[in-house]
């Protein structure tokens, strides 16, 4: 009951988000995964799995798609709606409680309440809807965890030749993926681009 992912292994090293050449053929890599991934739907994947499953000699049928292709597309709105409600709630445990910690948490909270509001406000207004339905016609992939060191760059070569660490990967937008590379980047460089 476990799923493993079999490819070939490619020898290499992981990349560097502070090297700036590793950050771009990461990001070149990134745009050639998502292009590849083009097509790819969750109707795609239940025919896959319904394929596999003629194909097992021994009656032994995986009937949920679930288990192997995680549908996330359309799910941040949800998501962050779900966050903001936690940020009240915390305010509340807050409240019934003494210490230094309650206290700080309180003097800060109404403002970060505020903020996962609009967010959550900006989110709906956005044209993130519209984006949904684009890629879930178009289909895609997103590997949820996309950073440069889950990139294999050659010993021989300056440029990347293998994405690796498909555990987190879903059906969602491939921008995701980007705004991670460019965050974890960020966080290494002093927030400095």
């Amino acid at each position: 009951n476990k799923i493993y992912y079999l490819s070939n292994c490619v020898n290499g090293r992981e990349g560097n988000v502070e090297n700036t050449s590793d950050l771009r053929h990461s990001a070149i890599m990134l745009a050639h995964m998502h292009k590849a991934a083009e097509g790819f739907t969750l109707q795609k994947a239940i025919h896959y799995m319904e394929e596999f499953n003629a194909s097992l000699e021994d009656g032994s049928k995986e009937a949920d798609v679930s288990k192997f292709v995680r549908m996330e597309l359309g799910n941040l709105p949800e998501l962050y709606i779900h966050r903001s409600q936690e940020l009240k709630r915390y305010k509340k445990v807050a409240k019934k409680h003494n210490n230094h910690f309650d206290y700080e948490y309180i003097s800060i909270a109404d403002y970060y309440c505020e903020k996962a509001e609009k967010l959550c406000y900006d989110i709906e207004k956005s044209g993130y809807n519209e984006l949904v339905t684009f890629y879930n016609f178009r289909g895609t992939l997103c590997h949820k965890e996309f950073a440069p060191h889950n990139v294999i760059f050659t010993e021989k070569n300056t440029t990347a030749s293998g994405v690796v660490e498909f555990g987190s990967c879903s059906i969602d937008l491939p921008v995701l993926d980007l705004a991670n590379l460019i965050k974890r980047r960020m966080r290494k460089c002093g927030w400095i681009p």
